[in-house]
């Protein structure tokens, strides 16, 4: 097993790693709108050879002496799983019933920030819905400076301070 030194963007991945243990945390979201039939069966082949030959997907973090290493895993078996909702119809009564609502909820969405939200999961979750797209860029846009505002926030200590004169 070769083990190596982490690059810079290794240790901020590994900072993440922190908070979930044993898999190392990769962000890979996209929306790709198809005029066609897919043959979703294929399409999950394909996504899992990519991940199955991308040494990217395998590695795995090492604290020794006070020093973060990197090692890659073996015979790993991501099972990428694959939603077929290219059905409008399911997206269309959601906007229906929930109105401007749901143009909140992505706003709230996005502007919280946690792995899994944010931009670009919103963004997916505005094509897949069929959302507006100027009113959802409008939506998301929001989102990204509220999570900025709250990040920045923190980053400053104002929540511990706060938190420190209520007596938390």
């Amino acid at each position: 097993m070769k083990i190596e030194k982490l690059t810079a963007p290794q240790k901020s991945i590994w900072s993440v790693e922190q908070y979930f243990k044993g898999s190392s945390v990769n962000n890979i979201c996209g929306t790709i709108h198809f005029f066609e039939k897919i043959n979703f069966d294929n399409l999950k082949k394909a996504l899992n050879n990519i991940v199955e030959t991308n040494d990217n997907f395998h590695l795995k973090f090492i604290l020794k002496n006070s020093t973060i290493l990197q090692t890659l895993k073996k015979n790993v078996n991501y099972n990428i799983q694959i939603f077929d909702i290219s059905s409008e119809k399911g997206g269309k009564k959601l906007q229906e019933k929930a109105g401007r609502g749901l143009y909140w909820a992505l706003f709230i969405f996005v502007g919280i920030p946690l792995p899994g939200t944010g931009a670009w999961t919103g963004t997916l979750a505005a094509s897949l819905l069929d959302m507006d797209f100027k009113k959802s860029s409008i939506a998301v846009m929001a989102g990204v400076i509220l999570a900025g505002i709250i990040m920045g926030l923190a980053s400053a200590g104002v929540f511990g301070a706060a938190g420190a004169i209520l007596g938390a």
